[in-house]
């Protein structure tokens, strides 16, 4: 059995670790820039 430090400092880790991870992913995905008229299909058909 872990002593009572360790599993504290472990616990502040993972949180550390796994804070912000769905924003940063869906940044990493998407990015931050908003799609541009030109870059969406109803524009293209349009013209």
């Amino acid at each position: 059995m872990s002593s009572d430090t360790q599993q504290t400092e472990n616990r502040r880790k993972n949180k550390t670790r796994k804070a912000g991870k769905d924003r940063k992913r869906s940044l990493d995905n998407k990015g931050t820039t908003p799609p541009f008229a030109i870059h969406v299909d109803s524009a293209a058909k349009a013209s």
